[in-house]
C-alpha cells in the first residue's frame, strides 16, 4: 500500500510517487463515515499536500471508503470551472442519441484546445515568502547619484530616506502573489572634498514587511527582514551636471518567516555595488536633458538553511542591473528660482533572476516573475535653501510583466559646512 509517514508537526516526511489519484492513506472495507482533515497545511519541499476521499481503491468518484493525500492540482478538472466531463464523477455520460439520416456526414466542429492547468495551488506560499526576503536584501539599498544630493566643491553630510510598496507574482503560477513593503535610511559624510571629485562613507538601516498568499487555498505567510549597510561612495566630476559616480555596500540581514504555527528566523548578507554616469544637455537655458547609465552588482544571499520542518532553503547571487534613464530638469524654475522640478524615466534590466529553492522529498524552485525588463516614472523636486540645506523629494512607479508593479516615495536632505 502507498504511504505516507507524517511528522509531529504537520510536515511530510517522506512520500511515495503522486499518481493521478493521489497516494492511498486509508481504506475501510465496507460502509464508512470516516472523514480526515489535516491539523495544520502538510508542506514538503514548498509544496502544500491534503486529504481527500474517495468510494474505492480503483475509482475516482468521491466517497469516504478510501482517503489519499494529494497535492492541490492533481485533483483539478482538465476543464475548470466549466461542466463535468463524462457527466461528472460518479454520474454516467448522457447516452447518445441515434443519428438521424445525413447526421453522420455533417462535419466536425474543431475543439478549442484544452487551457494548461496552472499548478501553482499546491505551492507553499512560504515559496514567496522566502523569495520576497530574498529579493529584499539585494535592491532595498541601492542608490542613485541624485539620491545623496551632492554639490560640488561643498563637504557636508546627508540623509536618503525611502519607502517602497509593491506586488509580485512568482514564476510558479498565478496563485502565489507577494505584497512587499520596505522602509531605508541612509546617513553619509564626505570625508574627501575637491572641486573635480569627492569620497566619502554611509551608514544605513532598512525594514521589510509583508505576506505571500496562495489565492487557490487561502494560505498566507508573513515575512519580515530588517538590518543595516556600510559602505563607501566617491564621484568625479566632469562639470556641475557631468559625473562618474561609483558606491559599494556590504549588507546583512536578519529574517523572519511566519507560517501557521512555525516561525523560521535565518539570516543573509552579501555585497551589492554599483558604477554610474551622467551627462547633461542644455535644451534651453534653464531646461537640461541628462542621460544616465548604472550597472548595479547584487550579491546578497541568504545563508544556507534548514527550516524547522527539514527542508533545505538555498538562494543565489550574482545579479548585474542595468539602468538607462534620462532626467529632464528645468533648473530654477518655480517659486522665483527657488525650485527644480525634474522628471526622470528609466529602463531596468536585471540579467539574473532572484531564485530560491526548497528541498526535502522534493525541490522547489522560485524566481520573481516579470522583473526581467521594467520600466519606471519617477518625478520630483529640489530646492536649496539659504541656511545651506538641500532638500528634494520624488514619487515613483515601476512597472513590469505579471502584475509586477512597485510604487517609492523618498525624501532627500543634505546640509553643506
Amino acid at each position: 500500500m502507498s504511504h505516507f509517514i507524517f511528522g509531529s508537526k504537520g510536515e511530510v516526511t517522506s512520500a511515495d510517487e503522486i499518481t493521478k489519484k493521489g497516494i492511498l492513506l486509508v481504506h475501510v472495507q465496507g460502509n464508512s463515515t470516516l472523514t480526515l482533515t489535516p491539523s495544520q497545511p502538510l508542506t514538503s519541499g514548498g509544496v502544500e499536500y491534503g486529504f481527500v476521499g474517495r468510494a474505492g481503491n480503483d475509482t475516482m468518484d468521491q466517497g469516504q471508503n478510501s482517503w489519499y493525500i494529494v497535492n492541490d492540482y492533481v485533483d483539478m478538472p482538465s476543464n475548470p470551472g466549466g461542466e463535468p466531463i463524462d457527466g461528472g464523477a460518479g454520474k454516467p455520460a448522457d447516452p447518445a442519441e441515434p443519428e438521424g439520416p445525413g447526421e453522420s456526414e455533417k462535419p466536425t466542429q474543431p475543439q478549442e484546445p484544452a487551457k494548461p492547468i496552472d499548478k501553482s495551488g499546491q505551492y507553499s506560499p512560504e515559496v514567496g515568502a522566502y523569495l520576497a526576503n530574498h529579493v529584499l536584501g539585494n535592491i532595498m539599498f541601492e542608490l542613485k547619484y541624485h539620491d545623496r544630493q551632492y554639490l560640488p566643491e561643498y563637504e557636508g553630510v546627508w540623509m536618503h530616506a525611502k519607502a517602497s510598496f509593491g506586488k509580485y507574482r512568482t514564476d510558479l503560477g498565478s496563485a502565489l502573489e507577494s505584497k512587499v513593503d520596505y522602509y531605508t535610511i541612509h546617513l553619509g559624510k564626505d570625508l574627501l572634498d575637491k572641486q573635480e571629485y569627492n569620497a566619502g562613507v554611509m551608514i544605513a538601516y532598512g525594514y521589510s514587511d509583508g505576506n505571500t498568499k496562495n489565492h487557490a487555498r487561502g494560505f498566507k505567510a508573513d515575512h519580515s527582514s530588517h538590518g543595516f549597510a556600510l559602505g563607501l561612495y566617491g564621484t568625479y566630476n566632469f562639470d556641475e551636471h557631468s559625473y562618474l559616480d561609483a558606491w559599494a555596500q556590504y549588507v546583512f540581514m536578519r529574517n523572519s518567516i511566519d507560517y501557521k504555527d512555525q516561525n523560521n528566523k535565518y539570516n543573509s548578507r552579501g555585497i551589492i555595488a554599483s558604477i554610474e554616469a551622467g551627462h547633461a544637455f542644455d535644451l534651453s537655458e534653464t531646461l537640461k536633458l541628462q542621460p544616465q547609465a548604472q550597472i548595479t552588482y547584487m550579491g546578497v544571499k541568504a545563508d544556507d538553511y534548514t527550516d524547522n520542518r527539514g527542508t533545505k532553503v538555498t538562494t543565489n547571487r550574482g545579479n548585474v542591473q542595468l539602468r538607462l534613464g534620462a532626467r529632464l530638469f528645468n533648473e530654477r524654475a518655480w517659486f522665483d528660482g527657488q525650485v527644480t522640478p525634474y522628471a526622470e524615466f528609466n529602463y531596468i534590466h536585471n540579467t539574473k533572476p532572484f531564485e530560491v529553492s526548497l528541498e526535502k522529498t522534493n525541490l522547489t524552485n522560485a524566481s520573481v516573475a516579470g522583473n526581467k525588463n521594467l520600466y519606471q516614472l519617477e518625478l520630483g523636486a529640489k530646492t536649496e535653501l539659504e541656511n545651506n540645506w538641500t532638500i528634494s523629494g520624488g514619487v515613483s512607479f515601476t512597472k513590469g510583466k505579471d502584475k509586477y508593479r512597485d510604487t517609492r516615495i523618498k525624501l532627500d536632505l543634505r546640509y553643506e559646512f
